[in-house]
């Protein structure tokens, strides 16, 4: 199921951010979607050398150790930015939101997937316990959206459904593993 769950992020991130010159993954782990969004100028961060070095690896993209809340970069640097399940682990989404909108050219594009809290899946993932229980910041998707709304105009929507362990088309929350915010700058 782990394949199929790439192919249709892989595909949504694609899809979203086609004509976007240079693009940012922020929280860019190991380097997986680097290595699936061939055809694009991404630059990933994160903050775990591990991951950096892990990253390397399997995609010939540059990787920087820097933290979101602090990117090391000159205003307007990127056309595209994109998060995945990342955001709702930071220390600081507002500060991360505002160094989104700083690196960002004006009428660039932002997206987020984020784990949806409503979901059965989330749920399931924090009744077992490990690294979503023990490191999620932030599960009010409403405040991650509102702060979102002050600087992009923004469009939302639940996607990816999982239920017994298959994949869906359905926007249910109840369903839905991710919340997914596209912004573009004002």
């Amino acid at each position: 199921m782990g394949k199929k769950i790439l192919e249709q992020e892989v595909s949504y991130i694609r899809d979203y951010l086609a004509g976007c010159k240079r693009v940012l993954d922020i929280g860019c782990g190991p380097g997986i979607f680097e290595r699936e969004l061939l055809g694009m100028d991404i630059v990933g961060v994160d903050s775990s050398q591990g991951m950096l070095d892990e990253a390397k690896k399997i995609a010939k993209n540059q990787f920087l150790l820097a933290r979101a809340e602090e990117l090391p970069f000159p205003e307007a640097s990127f056309d595209g930015v994109f998060f995945v399940t990342s955001l709702e682990f930071l220390q600081d989404y507002k500060r991360a939101l505002s160094e989104v909108y700083r690196v960002l050219c004006g009428g660039g594009k932002m997206i987020a997937l984020i784990l949806n809290p409503e979901s059965n899946y989330f749920k399931e993932r924090i009744k077992k316990g490990g690294y979503i229980k023990e490191n999620i910041k932030h599960a009010d998707l409403r405040a991650i959206r509102e702060c979102a709304e002050g600087k992009f105009d923004l469009a939302e929507e639940y996607f990816l459904g999982i239920k017994d362990g298959k994949i869906t088309d359905s926007k249910d929350p109840k369903i839905a593993s991710l919340y997914v915010i596209r912004g573009i700058k004002r």
